[in-house]
């Protein structure tokens, strides 16, 4: 076939020419119906043959053959490769398969969410208009780049100043450009000035066109230029920007509005404070002025895409001058938006995170502009509970939730007076009556970071007759011991505990201490969920590591189901430790079990637990049937050995961090350990023969993301493929590496460590020697 290539490029180009006149017929000038199928469920309509048809021409445009012909023939152009023959006729017929489709047009005219969608590619619908944007800004900018645009630039000189020109195909190019102006802008390249003014020159004698589309795309295009326009251009923006608020709120036509959206937006995203700043107020007026004329839950109910773009445009709008924003109506236009799209988990998720920003903003202006921040918000939130409370709008409370967490998480400390008293009543509702995840995370969350750090005025709060003590212990033990509430809900419970106890202290907690901890161990024992089970040895882990001794003499004291507490809490501690995720956990994790190896305890070295994995060599790929039919054994060993492989693991794995470069920390790592490959394999079974069935997984055959095999292999899809144990690509931890080589140099000349150095695999005494000298 290699030979015949070029032939067959020729013929599918020539068939695509040919089709358009028909599919201009029966798609752009009339509503003729697509994607119709028949009763075999295939396509037959003119449109998909289009769009095959497209595809098949990208592809074939990367083969070796079609590429060295072409560009044989573009070189002959010189410097003006981006008018050669081909290119141009090749523009050409993709400005004519992107043209809006009679249907189309008629349905984004009604609802133009779909238009803003579309335009953004942020849909599934995959039509010849699409299909002709990806072979441009795929095939032709992975070959050409920058030229690309170039081409595109010059076709509008040479083929769209026709009076004869439609305003379907103007706007196609526009469509067109835009796309690769944003292929561009995520490779980071800029255009040259004269490209610039040039696109700029094409754009703005559009932007009062009595086309409602061409006008739209005219204000994208434009905004997209000075996305990738290079230094020096700020200040020709100053009009545009102005005439895309304008348009952003033009009474007249909704697509126009959408088109104004995104191009303020993208304004707002590049464009320097010395421009933007001084639009701040009018930008956010605009917003108000939009909602006003359109009623978020009628017109605007389904329309998820407009409302998460006035989000981030009133967002960045508001972070232009947090200084100013109170005095506007912008709080009052988020709780509006956040009114309407908390049940919907895109719009939800993008209200959480510009409201973390905010505070984040005002907290750093320093304590008296966060009090005024909470003046504004805390009614607002706690007339949100209020009202969710009343409608049994669940999903408003999860957000209401969410909001206070942060709202407290990034705030002052101490926290402002009043905080307290006004949302913690709402939320020990919360977390005394409801059952459902969503709401009960943050809300514990929430609880937490108000006892950290306003731990005098919630020590203070009591609520009918009971003290905050009582009442967050009778809190702790519901989300531990009731039976309806399942682990994933009560992942924080264990950072809440470990904030009343580090908080309130034996002085204040008196006897109620001793039963928290063993509600804690008791629950231990039967818990499942690494996440759960982490949260709940934090509370051990952050007592270990001031008094390690008493921790032991308190759980060795109790009894759980006929056995000591040390035991239960030592094995589901040290059996779960390497699954353990969160910087500061794993590092407050590797101090506590430091602590508690230095004491020399006997009653802990006597308790055994899982050690290495037994590796049985079948020579057969282990599927999962026959990982069901012959599940894995581990080798027993002391709690104390097992102490110091993890610690060695952890040693071995914060010291790749300590390099500057990928390439430096691999080759330590390879140094440390000059068989990875090996080590992986006697620890989850033969990497060279195993397959996809390999991979661990749950009862419902998802994957189990408590394996540590699946999630290294996970990471290692996000980290250059380096996805073993020695994952270079986590923060780097100085700290830890110091603290982890100091306490090894000392236990090293302690009596008796020599024994436990013999019991350690090889490769864990290489990490030991060639690390701690």
């Amino acid at each position: 076939m290699t030979p015949h290539v070029f032939e067959l490029f020729q013929v599918i180009w020539e068939d695509i020419s040919n089709l358009s006149p028909a599919f201009t017929q029966l798609f752009v000038e009339r509503d003729g119906e697509g994607k119709l199928v028949d009763a075999d469920g295939l396509s037959y309509t003119l449109d998909a043959l289009a769009i095959e048809a497209i595809d098949f021409l990208s592809s074939i445009l990367k083969a070796k053959a079609v590429r060295t012909e072409l560009n044989k023939q573009t070189q002959q152009s010189g410097s003006e490769q981006h008018a050669t023959a081909w290119l141009q006729e090749l523009l050409r017929v993709m400005v004519l398969y992107s043209r809006i489709p009679r249907e189309e047009e008629e349905m984004w005219q009604i609802d133009a969410n779909i238009y803003l969608s579309e335009t953004t590619s942020q849909t599934a619908n995959y039509t010849p208009r699409t299909a002709c944007a990806e072979l441009v800004t795929q095939t032709l900018m992975e070959w050409f780049n920058k030229t690309t645009v170039h081409a595109l630039v010059q076709f509008y000189v040479n083929s769209l100043t026709a009076q004869s020109t439609t305003w379907k195909e103007r706007e196609a190019y526009f469509y067109l450009l835009n796309q690769s102006m944003k292929e561009l802008r995520s490779l980071d390249v800029l255009l040259e000035p004269e490209t610039i003014n040039l696109i700029q020159q094409q754009t703005s004698a559009y932007l009062g066109d009595a086309n409602d589309f061409l006008k739209g795309g005219a204000h994208i295009t434009l905004s997209s230029s000075f996305t990738v326009a290079p230094q020096g251009f700020s200040k020709a923006a100053v009009g545009p920007l102005d005439s895309a608020i304008a348009a952003f709120v033009d009474p007249e036509s909704a697509i126009v509005n959408a088109c104004g959206l995104i191009a303020v937006t993208q304004y707002l995203e590049v464009l320097p404070s010395s421009v933007t700043v001084s639009r701040q107020s009018s930008i956010i007026a605009a917003i108000g002025n939009y909602l006003g004329q359109h009623d978020l839950q009628d017109e605007l109910e389904d329309s998820d895409d407009i409302k998460s773009a006035l989000i981030i445009m009133l967002r960045d709008a508001m972070l232009l001058d947090t200084s100013k924003i109170l005095d506007t109506t912008a709080m009052d236009l988020f709780f509006n938006l956040a009114s309407d799209g908390a049940s919907n988990f895109m719009v939800s998720d993008l209200l959480g995170e510009t409201f973390e920003l905010l505070v984040q903003a005002f907290s750093d202006r320093g304590p008296d502009a966060y009090i005024k921040l909470c003046e504004k918000v805390i009614p607002s939130l706690s007339g949100a509970f209020h009202v969710g409370s009343i409608n049994e709008e669940s999903k408003l409370t999860d957000l209401a939730a969410e909001l206070v967490s942060e709202l407290a998480e990034f705030g002052s400390d101490p926290l402002p007076e009043g905080f307290v008293s006004v949302l913690m009543p709402p939320l020990q509702t919360i977390l005394m009556q409801s059952t459902d995840g969503s709401v009960l995370r943050p809300a514990t969350t929430a609880v937490s970071h108000m006892l950290n750090k306003g731990t005098s005025q919630y020590l203070a709060w009591h609520h009918d007759g009971k003290s905050s003590v009582e009442l967050t212990l009778t809190i702790i033990d519901r989300l531990i011991s009731s039976p309806e509430i399942d682990e994933s809900a009560a992942d924080e419970v264990g950072s809440l505990a470990s904030s009343v106890v580090d908080k309130c202290g034996p002085e204040v907690l008196g006897s109620y201490l001793s039963a928290l901890l063993r509600a804690v161990a008791v629950r231990l024992a039967t818990a499942e969920r690494i996440p759960f089970i982490q949260s709940l040895l934090m509370v051990f882990a952050s007592l270990a590591i001031k008094a390690p001794s008493d921790v032991v003499n308190f759980l060795q004291d109790i009894h759980i189901n006929g056995t000591s507490g040390l035991s239960v809490v030592m094995t589901k501690w040290l059996e779960n430790s390497v699954h353990f995720a969160g910087f500061d956990e794993i590092r407050l994790n590797c101090i506590a079990l430091s602590k508690i190896y230095s004491l020399h305890d006997s009653r802990v070295a006597a308790i055994t637990v899982k050690g290495d994995l037994v590796v049985v060599e079948t020579g057969r790929i282990k599927t999962r049937s026959q990982a069901r039919l012959n599940p894995d054994t581990y080798t027993q060993v002391p709690a104390t050995l097992k102490i110091l492989k993890l610690l060695i693991d952890e040693l071995k794995n914060a010291a790749t961090s300590q390099f500057t470069d990928l390439a430096s920390a691999r080759a330590a790592a390879e140094a440390l350990d000059d068989s990875d490959a090996d080590s992986l394999a006697s620890n989850d079974g033969d990497a060279e023969g195993d397959d996809w069935e390999d991979l661990a997984t749950t009862g419902d055959g998802s994957l189990d993301l408590s394996s540590a095999k699946v999630r290294n292999e996970l990471m290692g899809l996000v980290g250059d493929g380096f996805g073993s144990s020695n994952n270079v690509d986590r923060i780097r931890d100085d700290e830890s590496v110091e603290y982890l080589i100091n306490w090894f140099k000392e236990e090293a000349g302690k009596q008796g460590f020599s024994d436990m150095f013999a019991q350690l695999k090889p490769e864990e005494q290489k990490v030991l020697q060639d690390l701690v000298k």
